[in-house]
């Protein structure tokens, strides 16, 4: 096991500061710890966990931290860099794989911003061989800390994913992101037609007990026991009566597990191709012989930049198969480009026009 052969050169080991640090992101903000880091070390027994989290060889934000703790976004894990190694020594695994330069969006001393594709896990876990935080592996430290995402995209959601280059830079990005002061936006296509054009959804949502590729997330009051709150807003930028279909622009205001496939659900329009909340829509796209794939779309991040103070945007162009469905569909790309839209997006404008 990964833990007790770290144990017998523990001395050595620590003394040479091999560890490997990671930010935690969005979706794994409130889990346990321990499970955490058996999504980083699958092999690893409770019983291992819990010795390395005694003997602080676990650590989160350079403190003793117990198995139990659930951890905020932006928190630093370190664990020791051994157990890393062990993961690629697995039979069968994958290696890992450099990150592709035409992935990069923007890049400086401080931050990566990401076109993640469709079908790329953001992080490891049960039954997941290949995934982003493994491309980040080939990249060079700093001060110990390699490059790590401080947010989460579902693995079949394409676009705008935000890198950290910096210990520093993460803990600065996890508070933006506790505080609300990232925007992130989205485009979808859902099936049907919606009654309202634009709105706030303010539904709780809760997960299921199942973890890994078969979680799935449901609508839940808000004082039920697990029960995470959870906002969206939507505008609907443009709609084909003829496919029965809509273009819509959505921005979470908060982080949870799936939120914008449960919420468009929920309102009785699910997101073309989402193979866990509507699965129906995949016929649909077979018969109108279009790529049977999640049709939403991080396409853009604006933030304040941690290191100048200025406010900077990022977009993320369209897939090749988004770009069809577009054009089949009737929809309008300039839409997509108009600022107003996204201006409107905001919960003070949602409240004053609609």
């Amino acid at each position: 096991m990964c833990l007790s052969l770290l144990l017998v050169g523990n001395h050595s080991f620590m003394e040479n500061g091999k560890f490997t640090f990671v930010t935690l992101s969005e979706d794994q903000a409130g889990r346990r710890l321990d499970k955490i880091l058996k999504s980083y070390c699958p092999f690893l027994s409770q019983g291992e966990i819990e010795k390395s989290l005694r003997s602080k060889m676990v650590r989160l934000n350079m403190k003793k931290a117990r198995s139990d703790i659930k951890p905020e976004i932006g928190d630093i894990l370190r664990y020791p860099a051994f157990w890393d190694k062990n993961v690629k020594k697995l039979p069968n695994k994958k290696i890992s794989k450099e990150l592709p330069k035409d992935y990069i969006l923007y890049e400086d001393k401080a931050i990566m911003v990401l076109n993640k594709p469709s079908g790329l896990a953001v992080q490891g876990g049960s039954g997941t061989e290949h995934h982003l935080d493994q491309m980040l592996e080939s990249l060079p430290k700093r001060n110990s800390y390699r490059p790590s995402s401080v947010h989460r995209l579902d693995r079949d959601t394409s676009g705008c994913l935000l890198i950290a280059k910096k210990r520093n830079i993460a803990a600065t990005l996890g508070e933006y992101f506790r505080s609300r002061q990232i925007d992130k936006f989205y485009v979808a296509v859902v099936s049907g037609l919606p009654d309202q054009n634009a709105g706030l959804i303010d539904k709780a949502i809760i997960k299921s007990r199942l973890r890994g590729p078969n979680e799935i997330c449901h609508i839940a009051d808000e004082d039920q026991d697990g029960a995470q709150k959870a906002e969206t807003l939507f505008l609907e930028l443009d709609r084909s009566e003829a496919y029965r279909a809509s273009l819509m622009l959505l921005k979470p205001l908060t982080g949870r597990t799936h939120q914008l496939r449960v919420h468009m659900q929920s309102q009785g329009h699910p997101i073309l191709g989402d193979n866990k909340y509507g699965s129906e829509t995949r016929d649909f796209l077979s018969h109108h012989n279009l790529k049977k794939i999640l049709y939403l779309h991080a396409i853009k991040i604006s933030f304040i930049h941690p290191e100048d103070n200025n406010q900077v945007t990022y977009n993320a162009p369209l897939p090749d198969y988004f770009s069809e469905i577009l054009r089949k569909f009737g929809f309008s790309k300039a839409a997509l480009s108009d600022k107003a839209n996204y201006d409107l997006l905001n919960i003070d404008m949602m409240k004053t026009y609609f």
